[in-house]
């Protein structure tokens, strides 16, 4: 009661009403204007009277007009308040004229969900209220609950409840109560073996719950009863103990006209019992369910919490003597069930719907559901094309045998519709595109919300253009259509389209079928990830596409870098030399290359492009932060794309344009610098990246002498990582340039005199990934203080022991030995892998 805060959480509080009354005297007076949020929750032991408590306050109901749209503030207790808007009152503070919320945690016993489900739910006594915003109401705690006369009133007022779940234990008379509050209930939902604690058969003969349309029940030993008195449409009972005899029973009595209203009766049978499904097939006219016949329809489902798995083409059935209805008959030693089917056609037509329920129902479908939907009836494409659809993207797969199409829609969803020739299939179906028939059947998938439609014959040319014409006719037009083309030729037929923006090759592809697809096609994207026979023309369409991206471009790199006049191209394996970019530089330079944003050429290994002789060509500048932009590279869509961190690179100035641009090469990486003060020495492909306060050149593999310039300028290098083969003169140049450094580690082999090197045998910490014969010369000279040696001949190991015991120095910490990949011994940071 003093508590002056703003958040409390107290639990298992020792008090009454009238302490709970003085509390909310106090809030009324302003005594507690801090206060946010208080959750109190009483012993249970104590007793507290709700409707005692709401007599003496003048409380309001929720109302969603006259309330915030945050109404509770943060807490920082574990189980916070939730998002939703639980069901509560309110009283007005007199001391502000702003609305304040009072609002206490009370028992849990009454929930509403979206589907007009009412649950009833007592087992924990600090569970939260969780109501919906659209039918709240107050529920009472369950000391109430024992007292029937009380529980009855406390039941939401509400007549829409169509389905109750009992989350704990029930009595009969509750439960007649339930019936009268709620007469049109339809399924009722017992959830666990506790939900019903009158077990004997006189009370399931009176229960309103046997004559349900749906019921869920965990029924133990008076399953036999519950399958023998139901009278509903649906029941699904768990943990049922019976007999063949019970079994025989209900069906003998589904013939003789009883169970006039059941579609379903699934049962799932206890420890102990077990259904011998030779001895119930012998004593009925059981039949074997034909391929590909409609036994019918079952009515929507109101059971909930329950996911029923319907086999419409179960292998046994029956035929009801009198109305010739047909039930599916599935038996299993520890399973039965029994589907009723309906004959007739359905209920509601799709066709006779309003426009606006065909549009729902339309889009919570996949587009590979709208597309098998599209094959069913002639009117039904219709009605898919009035709706509205954004597309960004069609995809279409070719291959040699299959032709696929996948989607992608603003909202980030898939659809995805494949044709594949060559599968074995029982049941064959047709459909029309047009003037074409072709034979299909539905190809079922792991995730069953996306099948698949699956051609069982070859594919034509012909097929192509027909189904992309059917494709746009159904969602329209994309903003851009892609061609995704495997072991097929680009000469492959396929529909003129304004929208075909993008081509990706996966084959060896000859330059004038690609040059042909080209013209037919205005491309803006083209991604070639195989290998092109032939020559292009300097004048050719190709280099006028606006993205370009060579996996293997070869002998065709010179060509279009000298010649390539749009915005973007990436090249790799490009087999040029230096004179052709010093060329292209200089025609940018003289505004050649107006357009150009950016070009990516990655060099084969060996090349004979020289960086060092292509830099001195020109009169290059330095990085600086303050003249240019944060980002100065475009964004690229494809998989490799550059990275926005600052790189290391120098720039010139175009000619033709006053603006500032920049020019930068992927050149063979040499050098990277790194957070931890290492020097890397590498020339691997990839894109370096370089941190934004130590950017420099990368020079190439020349001589020496010509190379040291160029290692970056800093004495605070203490650890060099080699990542290709090492001369002696390179080691020797860089101990001269770098004199502090103190680790040094080989991910590569070695030169034979490097590895004798004193320079390096006085180095503090040493690591050769690749030691092999010089692993013993190498151990015998080494001064330092660790040693790291990996992939040397056998007997290495004596080695080391001798050298320790004989050397008896305290400037030797450890040396150990590498002769297996996965062990690693203490090593220090610098030197780990």
């Amino acid at each position: 009661m003093n508590f002056t805060g703003k958040n409390a959480l107290l639990k298992n509080v020792r008090g009454d009403n009238e302490m709970i009354v003085q509390f909310v005297l106090q809030w009324l007076d302003g005594s507690k204007e801090r206060l946010e949020s208080a959750d109190i929750n009483l012993k249970r032991d104590f007793e507290f009277d709700r409707d005692e408590f709401y007599e003496i306050f003048n409380f309001k109901r929720y109302d969603e007009d006259a309330m915030l749209e945050v109404f509770i503030h943060e807490f920082n207790f574990k189980k916070a308040t939730g998002n939703r808007y639980p069901a509560f009152q309110f009283l007005k503070i007199n001391k502000e004229t702003a609305l304040n919320f009072l609002y206490f945690h009370i028992h849990k016993l009454f929930r509403t969900a979206a589907n007009d489900e009412l649950e009833v739910d007592g087992k924990y006594g600090t569970d939260y209220c969780a109501f919906s915003n659209t039918k709240s109401f107050l529920a009472p705690d369950p000391h109430t609950t024992s007292k029937i006369g009380k529980w009855i009133p406390s039941f939401p007022n509400a007549e829409n409840f169509k389905a109750v779940i009992f989350r704990r234990q029930v009595k009969k008379l509750m439960l007649d109560d339930c019936y009268k509050k709620y007469p049109n209930l339809k399924s009722v939902y017992f959830d666990d073996e506790y939900t019903y604690s009158d077990h004997d058969e006189e009370a399931v003969k009176l229960s309103l719950a046997l004559k349900t349309e749906c019921i869920h029940y965990f029924c133990d030993k008076i399953g036999a009863s519950i399958i023998s008195k139901f009278k509903g449409r649906c029941a699904v009972l768990s943990n049922v103990i019976c007999a063949d005899s019970t079994i025989i029973r209900f069906i003998r009595k589904w013939l003789d006209g009883s169970y006039e209203k059941l579609e379903i009766l699934d049962v799932s049978l206890a420890e102990g019992s077990v259904l011998n499904s030779d001895e119930i097939f012998k004593k009925f006219d059981f039949k074997k369910h034909e391929k590909g016949e409609a036994l019918g329809h079952l009515d929507s489902m109101l059971i909930t919490h329950y996911p029923c798995d319907l086999h419409e083409r179960s292998y046994w059935f029956l035929e009801h003597p009198t109305n010739g209805t047909i039930a599916s008959v599935d038996i299993h030693p520890k399973c039965f069930h029994f589907y009723v089917w309906n004959k007739g056609v359905f209920p509601m037509k799709f066709l006779r719907l309003p426009f606006l329920v065909q549009e729902l129902i339309l889009k919570r479908m996949t587009f590979s559901e709208l597309f098998i939907l599209s094959i069913c009836s002639r009117k039904i494409p219709d009605v898919i094309r009035k709706v509205l659809w954004k597309i960004e993207t069609v995809r279409f797969f070719i291959r040699e045998d299959f032709l696929e199409f996948k989607v992608k829609p603003y909202a980030e969803d898939f659809g995805r519709i494949s044709f594949v020739s060559g599968l074995d299939k029982d049941q064959k179906l047709t459909m029309r595109l047009g003037t074409k028939t072709l034979e299909y059947c539905i190809l079922k998938k792991t995730d069953e919300t996306n099948p698949s439609i699956v051609l069982t014959k070859s594919i034509k040319e012909a097929v192509i253009p027909i189904f992309h014409e059917h494709l746009h006719y159904l969602f329209g037009s994309s903003a851009s259509d892609e061609l995704d083309m495997l072991k097929t030729s680009p000469a492959y037929t396929f529909p003129c389209s304004e929208n075909l923006k993008t081509l990706f090759q996966h084959n060896t592809v000859r330059a004038d079928d690609l040059e042909r697809f080209v013209t037919l096609h205005p491309l803006t994207n083209i991604h070639i990830n195989s290998r092109v026979e032939g020559e292009f023309e300097n004048t050719s369409k190709i280099l006028k596409i606006d993205h370009i991206f060579f996996k293997t471009s070869f002998h065709l790199a010179p060509s279009f870098i000298l010649n390539f006049t749009s915005k973007f191209m990436v090249l790799h394996r490009a087999i040029c030399d230096t004179a052709t970019i010093i060329t292209f530089v200089e025609q940018w330079m003289n505004g050649l290359h107006d357009k150009l944003e950016q070009m990516d050429v990655y060099f084969q290994f060996d090349t004979a492009f020289r960086p060092l002789e292509f830099l001195e060509a020109f009169d290059w500048k330095r990085y600086e932060k303050k003249i240019t932009p944060a980002t100065h590279l475009r964004e690229w869509k494809y998989k490799r794309e550059t990275k926005k961190r600052y790189p290391a690179f120098l720039f010139l100035k175009s000619s033709k344009d006053t603006a500032l641009q920049f020019l930068y090469f992927h050149m063979h990486r040499l050098f990277r610098t790194a957070a931890d003060d290492e020097l890397e020495v590498d020339d691997t492909y990839c894109t370096p990246e370089f941190p934004d306060t130590k950017s420099f050149l990368v020079p190439d593999k020349s001589p020496l002498k010509t190379v040291l310039p160029w290692l970056p300028n800093g004495q605070n290098f203490k650890g060099i990582v080699f990542q290709q083969f090492v001369k002696m003169e390179t080691l020797e140049d860089c101990y001269k340039k770098y004199p502090n450094i103190k680790s040094i580690r080989f991910n590569a082999s070695i030169d034979d005199k490097a590895a004798k090197s004193p320079l390096l045998f006085q180095t503090e910490n040493i690591c050769v990934k690749q030691s092999g014969k010089l692993g013993p010369s190498i151990i015998s000279n080494f001064k330092g203080r660790c040693a790291l040696l990996r992939a040397h001949p056998r007997g290495s190991l004596a080695i080391i022991q001798t050298i320790g015991r004989n050397i008896g120095s305290d400037d030797i910490e450890k040396v150990s030995s590498y002769q297996r990949m996965y062990s690693r011994p203490w090593v220090p940071e610098i030197m780990r892998f």
